[in-house]
């Protein structure tokens, strides 16, 4: 398996879906403003939380076991079984609290949150068996069909003037185009279940729940906190800044999911040399661009939301910055979580995730309840670090992990000169158009990439991740 080649298309795809997404996000927010976005971020943090028993990580089990070679179409048709009872559980819970939910997202859109749940769990479990049959790289095309079908059949609906109504049916059209696609695109037939299958799937999911539950956390925890404690207007605000910030993480995101069945292959054979290799080698592209992305963002988070999106979403400006360092710190932990996923440690990654999770509810219970959006920010910030640190120490406990701290510091020193131009810049030209923002940030932009391709090992690793010439493998 081409490590660099699968992570290279699938980021590709990912960048022209999450290009997508930021022109579909500018114009929702535009048209809507903070308090309609809020309404429809909270359908959806209540869809993400579902998925915790909705899923109770199946899909991860079932990615995992394919990837092994057990008998994969007997696991395909077992993990189906599984899932149909848990999204029927999931169903029944929003049916009986439809009042409450309604209630609490702002609008009539239970009922809708059952069709989402029922797509979404099935869509999504089509493009884990594809992962697990070692095809990452075309997961991506599911996920750019879901996201235009979202953006551009949601934006059609706004226009016309469904307001949230639109863009919770464009969603519910992705997830049901993802479902058709992706059971046409899988090539594992379907086989006999078994509760041999089952077993094996419910002792890998019972530990990799714990680890999904870190994911749904914390992304969605903080919006659900927000949701309870402040108005609607912050959690549309909080939560573009939030989709702002993992537009960054997409790199560290494909990475992540490259490497997972490479390294599954190679712990059933005891490569660990080679695995400590590859961790190594996809550690300085995973944080390239966040690096940057932190110092660009403390120096122009409020002249980005308030020109792009409208003058209401400033309020996050500083819950901005806080949550592109969280999506630093996420740039190492996607790595480590996932390679302690792939070497079968899945108890140890649970319990990393649950510390981190537990952190996250109380932090967030508390934090946002006195300090509002930063107190949410913050608390996000330091759940990670937990989760980042334990999934370090763990993982350093089966492999010798050796950080490339050089092409990490030059990083960092690039990034500090290019913020000392962004700051010359913003404080001769000014930010106060969106031309002139956009012209400060290709600057600084510029400059990082001039300033890394001055260290030449940095450059020939960069540059290896390119399609130019020949492809380099990250691989050993």
């Amino acid at each position: 398996m081409d490590i660099a080649r699968s992570t290279l298309k699938l980021y590709v795809a990912q960048l022209g879906s999450a290009a997508l997404v930021a022109g579909g996000l500018v114009f929702f927010s535009r048209e809507l403003g903070a308090a309609t976005m809020g309404v429809f971020f909270l359908f959806q943090a209540v869809l993400e939380m579902l998925m915790i028993p909705a899923d109770f990580g199946v899909r991860g089990a079932v990615e995992k076991r394919i990837s092994e070679g057990e008998s994969p179409p007997d696991i395909f048709s077992t993990g189906l079984l599984l899932k149909a009872g848990l999204a029927a559980f999931a169903v029944a819970g929003i049916l009986v609290f439809r009042g409450r939910l309604n209630e609490y997202i702002g609008a009539e859109l239970a009922l809708y949150l059952a069709v989402a749940v029922v797509l979404r769990e099935f869509s999504w479990l089509m493009m884990r068996v594809l992962k697990g049959e070692l095809r990452v790289e075309e997961t991506a095309t599911l996920k750019f069909v879901q996201k235009a079908v979202w953006i551009v059949g949601g934006g059609a609906l706004v226009y016309l003037g469904w307001e949230v109504e639109g863009l919770v049916y464009g969603l519910i059209g992705g997830f049901a185009a993802v479902l058709v696609w992706g059971t046409w695109k899988v090539s594992t037939p379907l086989g006999r279940p078994s509760r041999e299958r089952a077993r094996s799937l419910v002792d890998y999911s019972k530990y990799n729940v714990v680890t999904s539950v870190q994911g749904y956390v914390g992304n969605w925890l903080d919006v659900v906190f927000i949701g309870f404690f402040l108005s609607q207007t912050h959690v549309g605000a909080y939560e573009v800044s939030w989709r702002v910030t993992t537009f960054v993480l997409l790199l560290s995101k494909a990475i992540a999911q490259s490497i997972f069945p490479q390294i599954s292959e190679w712990s059933g054979e005891d490569a660990t040399g080679r695995i400590e290799r590859l961790i190594t080698s996809v550690i300085t592209p995973s944080v390239f661009l966040l690096i940057p992305a932190l110092v660009g963002t403390a120096l122009l988070a409020r002249p980005i939301l308030e020109l792009v999106f409208g003058a209401e979403f400033g309020i996050a400006s500083v819950s901005f910055v806080i949550l592109m360092g969280f999506t630093l710190i996420r740039g190492f932990g996607v790595v480590f979580g996932r390679a302690l996923g792939a070497i079968d440690e899945m108890r140890l990654a649970a319990i990393s995730g649950v510390a981190a999770t537990t952190s996250n509810v109380l932090l967030n219970a508390v934090l946002v309840f006195q300090f509002g959006l930063v107190g949410a920010a913050t608390a996000t910030l330091i759940s990670s670090v937990v989760g980042t640190g334990l999934d370090v120490r763990f993982l350093s406990q089966h492999i010798d992990l050796e950080l490339p701290v050089t092409e990490l510091k030059y990083c960092a020193v690039s990034a500090g000169v290019m913020g000392v131009v962004v700051y010359l810049a913003r404080s001769s030209i000014g930010v106060g158009t969106l031309w002139k923002l956009g012209a400060v940030i290709a600057l600084g932009g510029a400059t990082y990439g001039a300033a890394v391709l001055a260290f030449r090992p940095l450059r020939t690793r960069v540059l290896g991740t390119l399609p130019v010439g020949r492809l380099r493998r990250w691989s050993p």
